[in-house]
């Protein structure tokens, strides 16, 4: 009979982990969502790559308003509503909504989000699904802001129970969307569906890819994000083989 992928998912509101300990990995690198977001990530190691500090922000930009996604449960326009996650081996999937009527009109979205580390390279793959709830058509518009903050490579032999914080300094812009400090470049890469003109109940995805390789390195994935992420996903599930093939069976 053996496992399956679903097997290990966890509803997140069920946890009683800190949000900080909430973890997704591929075997290669582990990356976290950021607590009360519904695309925010905050952190990511790959040993010997260290990047505690490394944090992606999205917002929203419909027809022109814009929808911030940073964990407000305030009142009026507070932005992206956070509504629930489910943890696998594999992915971190998030989901929220926005409702709010603008002078303009109605604008009403409900989003998706899977959080991917990347199995080949030190990075990880953040895709948005964004659908549109309205009657009118929507303009949309997912603005990713990528901050590396420092960044190190770290020997094997360092590592311990609690990860090595970086000594190299924080990453500075380097040109169009790469960062550099003395030793690693941390690059963000974009995918996107369509032209962001959605139609009544209309979807629309768009992925953000954060990839760390060498300072002075381009950073290359042949396949695209989407591929990737099916790496990730693929390594996940021949590791679940290797195991159905050898847990014993009571018949």
């Amino acid at each position: 009979m053996g496992y399956s992928i679903e097997d290990f998912a966890l509803d997140l509101r069920k946890s009683v982990a800190p949000p900080n300990h909430i973890w997704v990995g591929s075997g290669r690198g582990t990356c976290a969502p950021l607590a009360d977001t519904v695309m925010g990530v905050r952190g990511f190691y790959g040993p010997p790559v260290t990047a505690p500090e490394a944090t992606l922000m999205v917002s929203l930009r419909l027809n022109g308003h814009m929808a911030e996604d940073t964990g407000n449960k305030g009142k009026d326009d507070c932005g992206l509503l956070f509504a629930g996650a489910e943890w696998r081996p594999d992915r971190i999937e998030r989901r929220g909504t926005y409702h709010y009527r603008t002078e303009a009109g109605l604008l009403s979205v409900g989003v998706t989000s899977r959080l991917v580390p990347l199995r080949d390279l030190p990075g990880f793959v953040l895709e948005v699904r964004v659908e549109n709830r309205t009657n009118g058509d929507l303009t949309v518009e997912v603005l990713p802001k990528l901050d590396p903050g420092a960044m190190d490579i770290v020997p094997l032999g360092v590592w311990e129970f609690t990860p090595p914080r970086p000594a190299a300094g924080a990453a500075e812009p380097a040109g169009a969307d790469f960062w550099e400090n003395t030793c690693l470049r941390m690059t963000l890469i974009r995918e996107q569906e369509g032209d962001g003109t959605l139609g009544p109940h209309g979807t629309a995805a768009f992925r953000f890819g954060a990839v760390i390789t060498e300072a002075g390195a381009d950073a290359h994935l042949p396949g695209g994000l989407r591929a990737a992420m099916e790496e990730t996903f693929t390594h996940w599930r021949r590791t679940l083989d290797t195991v159905n093939a050898n847990v014993p069976e009571i018949h």
